[in-house]
């Protein structure tokens, strides 16, 4: 897998169809014809990857949405990123 870093861009995989239910979202791979729910920040995450980011400025969104310092929030969105490129739901560049 590629080295992530906050100048790496992430960008959503075009093979993936996400509905919002209630207050998730669900992911499916047209791919794997597997589907994934996503919580609350992940939902929040997976809603500012509708336009490309760098993880940065991704973290620097998410510190300023929600009451979070931001090396906890970098070691949680590391943890749902490496998760979502491993099952190929995100793209990075």
């Amino acid at each position: 897998m590629k080295t992530i870093n906050n100048e790496t861009k992430l960008s959503k995989s075009p093979s993936i169809l996400s509905s919002k239910v209630d207050d998730e979202i669900i992911l499916l791979s047209i791919k794997g014809s597997e589907y994934l729910g996503l919580n609350d920040i992940a939902t929040r995450i997976w809603e500012i990857l509708d336009k490309e980011i760098s993880l940065g400025q991704l973290i620097d969104t998410l510190t300023s949405e929600y009451d979070i310092d931001a090396e906890t929030c970098e070691r949680e969105t590391m943890e749902l990123i490496d998760s979502l490129c491993t099952e190929e739901l995100i793209i990075l560049k």
